[in-house]
C-alpha cells in the first residue's frame, strides 16, 4: 500500500469508497513477505544473542 494515495489534506473531500480495498493493486508477493520477515526474524534473534 503507498501511503502518499491515502494521504488527506483536507483539499477535497475524503471519499473512502474510492480506495482500493485489495491487495492485488499493489501487487504485494505473500513469499516475499514471507522471506523479508524471516530475515528480519534472523537479525533480531543475533541482536538479542548480543544483549
Amino acid at each position: 500500500m503507498k501511503a502518499d494515495k491515502y494521504l488527506f489534506d483536507g483539499a477535497r473531500t475524503c471519499d473512502l469508497r474510492a480506495l482500493s480495498c485489495d491487495s492485488k493493486e499493489d501487487a504485494t508477493d505473500k513469499g516475499e513477505i514471507l522471506a523479508k520477515t524471516a530475515e528480519m526474524l534472523q537479525k533480531m534473534a543475533a541482536l538479542e544473542a548480543e544483549r
